[in-house]
């Protein structure tokens, strides 16, 4: 790590807020208040928030927290998230060197701008994942945050790469409240949705005649698009399977090449799935697989052109009423995947290797819906188990939700 600087450089935090709980964005002040560094401010930035019921209790906060932060509201206002930050772009003090983008639910430590800013005694690190801190000429020579995309920190950081910026990772997190289901959607929704918009603009990148990138950072994009693709590719493999069973069981179809094909896709994708799942815990691994169809539907979304899915607000107490409507389309698909193996299985058995291997690649396919009932209903589920293990804790909880 760089030797601290006696002399440290002024830092304009920004958070840009969309809806945001009022009681999750003044724990985020309350850290950043909190700051040993002697040289910041803070600009929380609400964009498209229509509740004054929601956004006046943070200006009040910010109010209360003296001239070092600094609230704007901004109504309704194009572009998005990006929009917001690059507002706040130009409403930073002037003597600002290093600008520093929080997650709203972001909990900082003390020492956080002391350990991380120090990075930019480098003059060719222009930014520092700790965990977006940006070196504000580098931020102003690429354009500022781009708002053609969802994912405007994934394109700032190509845009910073093209334009030769190194990057550095000190060995700082951050803290985040655990995210419920519901948020976890909207999160990955967000990241497929970018990706494909990035992939779709950027495509030239992985030509032979741009010059922009090294081979390695070239890699780097690309094997971040990956596990989205292959997201996308599953739920297209699943609607062809779809189609073949139907064909298997109605129609006078064979097991043939086109089964053959889907089956080795199936395994195929199953198999990187595995090996890039095999050092996490089981719970991350399941939540990863129940996030699946969210990141593929999102991704075909922005190849396509439409909106991004899963981007209303979530309640902080997933209702169990609202369990079901959460997944449909997992349920609807999942019906459709043990159909489709149901009905395979009493029309031609499982006699030979093709319908035992037709039915293998059904099943796995269904996995990740199956993970995705599972992880929308274990809330409930352990709510059940509390209230039947204290029956007095039960009562009072039921108790207390009357009118």
């Amino acid at each position: 790590m760089p030797d601290r600087s006696p002399s440290l450089p002024m830092v304009s935090i920004h958070v840009p807020i969309c809806n945001e709980p009022p009681d999750r964005v003044r724990r985020a002040l309350a850290s950043l208040a909190d700051l040993d560094y002697p040289a910041f401010e803070v600009l929380v930035v609400d964009h498209n928030t229509p509740d004054p019921t929601v956004w006046e209790p943070v200006a009040k906060e910010c109010a209360r927290r003296g001239s070092r932060f600094r609230f704007f509201h901004l109504g309704r206002w194009p572009g998005g998230r990006a929009g917001a930050l690059n507002f706040a772009r130009t409403q930073a003090t002037h003597r600002a060197e290093v600008v520093a983008v929080l997650e709203p639910d972001a909990l900082v430590a003390r020492s956080w701008l002391q350990d991380a800013v120090p990075e930019f005694a480098d003059p060719r690190v222009g930014v520092v994942r700790s965990p977006y801190l940006l070196r504000k000429a580098a931020l102003d020579g690429v354009g500022g945050w781009a708002e053609w995309t969802v994912t405007e920190d994934a394109a700032l950081d190509l845009a910073l790469s093209q334009a030769r910026w190194l990057s550095a990772e000190p060995d700082t997190s951050l803290d985040h409240p655990p995210a419920d289901f519901a948020e976890c959607r909207r999160r990955v929704a967000r990241q497929a949705y970018g990706a494909a918009q990035i992939g779709r603009r950027h495509w030239l990148l992985l030509s032979l005649l741009d010059r922009t990138l090294s081979w390695p950072q070239r890699w780097r994009v690309v094997a971040g698009w990956l596990p989205w693709a292959g997201d996308a590719l599953g739920l297209l493999l699943l609607w062809v399977s779809l189609a073949l069973s139907l064909d298997l069981f109605v129609g006078a179809g064979r097991f043939g090449t086109s089964t053959a094909l889907c089956t080795l896709l199936t395994a195929g994708l199953l198999a990187g799935r595995l090996a890039r799942l095999r050092s996490v815990p089981v719970s991350a691994a399941v939540q990863e697989l129940a996030l699946s169809h969210t990141a593929a539907r999102a991704f075909w979304n922005a190849l396509l052109g439409k909106g991004v899915p899963c981007q209303a607000p979530a309640h902080p107490q997933l209702a169990t009423a609202r369990a079901g409507s959460l997944v449909r389309e997992e349920i609807a698909l999942l019906l459709a995947a043990g159909a489709a193996l149901a009905g395979t299985v009493a029309v031609h058995g499982l006699a030979t290797w093709q319908a035992v291997a037709w039915c293998g690649a059904l099943l796995a396919q269904s996995l990740p819906y199956l993970a995705a009932l599972f992880m929308t209903w274990r809330p409930a589920l352990a709510a059940r188990q509390r209230a039947a293990s204290h029956p007095s804790l039960g009562g009072v909880a039921r108790s207390g939700g009357g009118d």
